[in-house]
């Protein structure tokens, strides 16, 4: 079976497809096995540059967004709010398909609230998280796992 972007085929009884988009091709089998591969002729995956020196942001003030998947976007370049609110359809499309998140980012608005966060706001989500509502400039105790930590 062939779409535009995808070929399926069976190799000595083991199904194959090959999926390729944007910046990756991505090779799945019915046994389980994955491999992300780059396109020839196709400019890599850059992360989106950031003006921003120093500590990373929290990405997991981003709902949907947890130590895990912090640590693939890190591993991919991306440590700043601003990088993913920076992020055009190309490079959403090559973190779907390298990360497999088929959909994620943009289900759970990644880029929306990397915005709002990269300017400085808070999201319904953070607030909950850092108890800071940064409209208000008012704090709540910080939880963590949890557990309130006074202050």
């Amino acid at each position: 079976m062939t779409t535009d972007n995808t070929l399926s085929f069976e190799l000595n009884g083991v199904s194959i497809t090959l999926c390729v988009y944007g910046h990756a091709a991505v090779l799945t089998t019915d046994t389980g096995f994955r491999a992300v591969v780059p396109v020839p002729g196709k400019k890599p995956f850059v992360a989106p540059k950031t003006m921003r020196r120093g500590m990373s942001d929290d990405l997991k003030l981003i709902q949907g967004i947890g130590v895990l998947i912090e640590k693939k976007l890190l591993g991919v370049g991306i440590s700043h709010f601003d990088q993913l609110a920076a992020l055009d359809q190309d490079g959403i499309d090559y973190l779907s398909l390298v990360f497999d998140f088929k959909g994620r980012i943009e289900r759970e608005n990644w880029v929306g609230q990397a915005a709002i966060l990269a300017s400085g706001g808070s999201t319904e989500f953070s607030r909950r998280v850092t108890g800071y509502d940064a409209s208000t400039k008012v704090s709540e105790p910080y939880h963590v796992a949890g557990h309130r930590i006074p202050g």
